[in-house]
């Protein structure tokens, strides 16, 4: 019955490539929404009470030994966070710990 296999092997394939595609759709939807609730999280923070300083300042930029613009804010906690401007809320690297 060499056959019976194949036809449970065609099956299988099929109930496997569905549950994968399945997957992807909400795989791109959660990382919809992630992005979204990334940003909004981030908006909010230019605007916390808990900041201290906030504004434009130059990052060093060692790949290229050259400053680059940043949106720079310092938190009460002693934070400093970086981004690439206001408008851009995806923090450029983790930030600074400036009370150890």
């Amino acid at each position: 019955l060499p056959g019976a296999h194949c036809v449970l092997d065609v099956s299988a394939a099929a109930t496997a490539a569905a549950a994968a595609a399945g997957m992807r759709a909400t795989n791109q939807q959660l990382a919809s929404r992630q992005a979204e609730v990334v940003a909004c999280v981030s908006q909010e923070l230019f605007c916390s009470p808990e900041i201290i300083r906030q504004g434009p300042m130059e990052l060093w930029q060692p790949g290229s030994s050259s400053w680059a613009g940043a949106h720079f804010v310092l938190t009460r906690a002693g934070f400093l966070h970086w981004f690439a401007s206001i408008d851009d809320v995806a923090p450029l690297e983790p930030p600074l710990n400036l009370c150890r």
